[in-house]
């Protein structure tokens, strides 16, 4: 279900419309220091989630 979620925000190319373009974040108390990634940082870690993913996955049917 991981997979599927990542994959289709990767392929509708929600990553950039949610995370890279948007020029106001809304923040939390206390953390105002915390800033997204850069947009070729965050597909990298939208990869590595992709690939954790399928990574658990098949664990799980070992």
């Amino acid at each position: 279900m991981m997979f599927a979620s990542t994959l289709r925000f990767i392929l509708k190319g929600w990553i950039n419309d949610f995370y890279v373009t948007p020029k106001y974040y809304f923040t939390y108390y206390g953390f105002d220091w915390v800033k997204p990634l850069e947009e070729n940082s965050m597909y990298i870690l939208f990869g590595i989630l992709l690939l954790s993913s399928l990574l658990i996955a098949f664990g799980l049917f070992l």
